[in-house]
């Protein structure tokens, strides 16, 4: 349960934005396109190299989804709409293709002090599993 339990709260919000009405068709569709990219673009790689810094290539690319959603589910002024999809898209572009140029450069190759720094709070926390934490980021 050690593994699973900080996935609670994320649960626990997930299940109330797709109870809200207004939301939820946006929540749905966020989420499914969510875990879809994480699992392709962080998840996999992780489990193949053993290394968590795939994350960093991963979240930016999130935002970019947010913004698409955004664009494409938000209702109200379109100029307003448009300013708060373009800011989620532009950030997400900053970084996604700064992280595409580092993963080209080879900086993947080695995991990032962070994560190794993640490592170990987790042998501290006595998390030995560590294909599991690793792709399920508890």
């Amino acid at each position: 349960m050690k593994y699973f339990s900080p996935l609670i709260i994320f649960l626990i919000g997930c299940m109330v934005l797709i109870s809200i009405p207004l939301l939820s068709q946006l929540a749905i569709v966020n989420l499914v396109g969510q875990i879809i990219l994480f699992v392709i673009v962080a998840c996999i790689p992780a489990y193949k190299t053993g290394r968590m810094s795939y994350v960093d290539i991963a979240w930016p690319w999130g935002l970019v989804l947010i913004g698409v959603l955004t664009y494409f589910y938000s209702t109200g002024h379109w100029l307003r709409i448009l300013i708060i999809s373009a800011a989620y898209i532009f950030i997400g572009l900053r970084m996604g293709w700064g992280a595409l140029k580092m993963w080209k450069l080879g900086w993947f190759k080695t995991e990032f002090p962070r994560y190794q720094y993640q490592r170990r709070r987790w042998e501290k926390q006595g998390k030995t599993n560590k294909p599991l934490v690793i792709n399920s980021g508890a």
